[in-house]
């Protein structure tokens, strides 16, 4: 049975995750299986040929392009934008992507009409410069052409464009330029790629990441720092998880990834893993058995630790956004900006004054949604 080789997987029988595999006839879980398993095999293809001759003509066709989805598929792209000037607390996020189904976002109702090279979709993007600004939130048309991607809604605009090492971002709203960024691949850097996927049954996920260097102009003002554009495909349920990305002043780069279930009011985790890159150093130090702690109300303090002891994180928020995802259940989802406050990793405390100040994204999901 389908779904208890998930239960098995995480620990868990759950009534959400039951009413998904129950509701797939056969001929459904063919054409999913048909796809996951052509989406797992391109993925596992890259992540094996770490060649850099093959990235440079494989990251362009699998980023710009609409994947063949199947029933329950979702896909999206998002960026965030994070400056490594001192004293520099600005920063900005992009998103922008489609389902293949109808599906309600945060009360505006968007369809799953879909063409060759064009799709119905939501886009959403705001910045932090000294107080929060929205952008856009809103249904939009989301095309490709080429090397070319562009979310275009009734205000706003997104356009990613380029050839793998470099690309091009320009976010409009009103005719005007909200940012213009050149996004270009550091001269040396081991994770300046990522490529994962996760799949059982009939449920999981595939990802690009690219960790690269960014600069141009945001509202008109100078910015320099380290971008983290992403290109996302899940198929079957959204599921709750924790998320942060931090970027330091010199360089160094922590993160931390933790989706799970929830039920009863106990978490069972799907992943647990937690990197910091100490660019002082060149060390990388890698931890599991994650556990997260959020502790206040719109703008909370979120305490990262393991169960032994290696690690102690706390990252003060600043500014947020959040999403409400409805259609079979509901889903919401919280982008919030953060600074960390306190470092303590394989055993002694880390003096964060001399990383530079250190901050990124922290995220927060929670409930489900097909």
């Amino acid at each position: 049975d389908d779904f208890m080789v998930v239960s098995e997987l995480i620990g868990a029988d759950i009534p959400f995750l039951k009413k998904y595999f129950d509701a797939l006839s056969d001929i459904d879980k063919k054409h999913i299986q048909g796809r996951i398993d052509s989406i797992r095999s391109k993925y596992n293809s890259i992540k094996s040929l770490r060649a850099p001759k093959y990235f440079k003509t494989q990251v362009d066709p699998m980023f710009f392009c609409f994947e063949d989805l199947p029933f329950f598929g979702k896909e999206y792209w998002f960026m965030k934008f994070t400056p490594t000037t001192p004293r520099d607390s600005r920063q900005l996020l992009a998103m922008f992507g489609r389902a293949t189904e109808d599906l309600e976002i945060n009360g505006k109702k968007i369809s799953s009409k879909k063409s060759e090279n064009s799709c119905i979709g939501f886009m959403s993007s705001w910045y932090f410069d000294q107080k929060k600004k929205d952008v856009v939130d809103d249904k939009c048309e989301i095309k490709i052409s080429g090397g070319n991607i562009e979310s275009d809604s009734s205000s706003a605009k997104i356009i990613m464009r380029g050839k793998f090492p470099a690309y091009k971002l320009v976010i409009k709203k009103g005719g005007r330029d909200v940012c213009n960024l050149k996004i270009t691949k550091p001269a040396k850097s081991e994770d300046a790629f990522e490529f994962e996927s996760f799949f059982k049954a009939f449920a999981g996920f595939a990802l690009i990441n690219l960790n690269f260097n960014f600069s141009g102009k945001l509202s008109g003002k100078k910015i320099v720092g380290k971008c983290y554009v992403q290109k996302v495909i899940v198929i079957g349920p959204l599921v709750p998880w924790y998320w942060g990305r931090i970027t330091f002043e010199n360089g160094s780069v922590l993160k931390y990834y933790l989706p799970r279930i929830e039920l009863m009011g106990v978490d069972y985790k799907l992943l647990s893993q937690f990197n910091f890159y100490d660019s002082r150093t060149g060390k990388r130090h890698s931890f599991n058995g994650l556990s997260v702690k959020k502790i206040g109300g719109d703008l909370p303090r979120f305490i990262v630790s393991d169960s032994i002891g290696n690690i102690s994180l706390i990252i003060d928020t600043y500014s947020s956004h959040k999403f409400m995802f409805k259609k079979i259940g509901t889903f919401n989802y919280a982008e919030f900006l953060g600074k960390v406050k306190y470092m303590y990793v394989s055993g002694k405390k880390i003096d964060v004054s001399k990383l530079g100040s250190g901050i990124g994204l922290v995220e927060e999901a929670n409930g489900y949604v097909l």
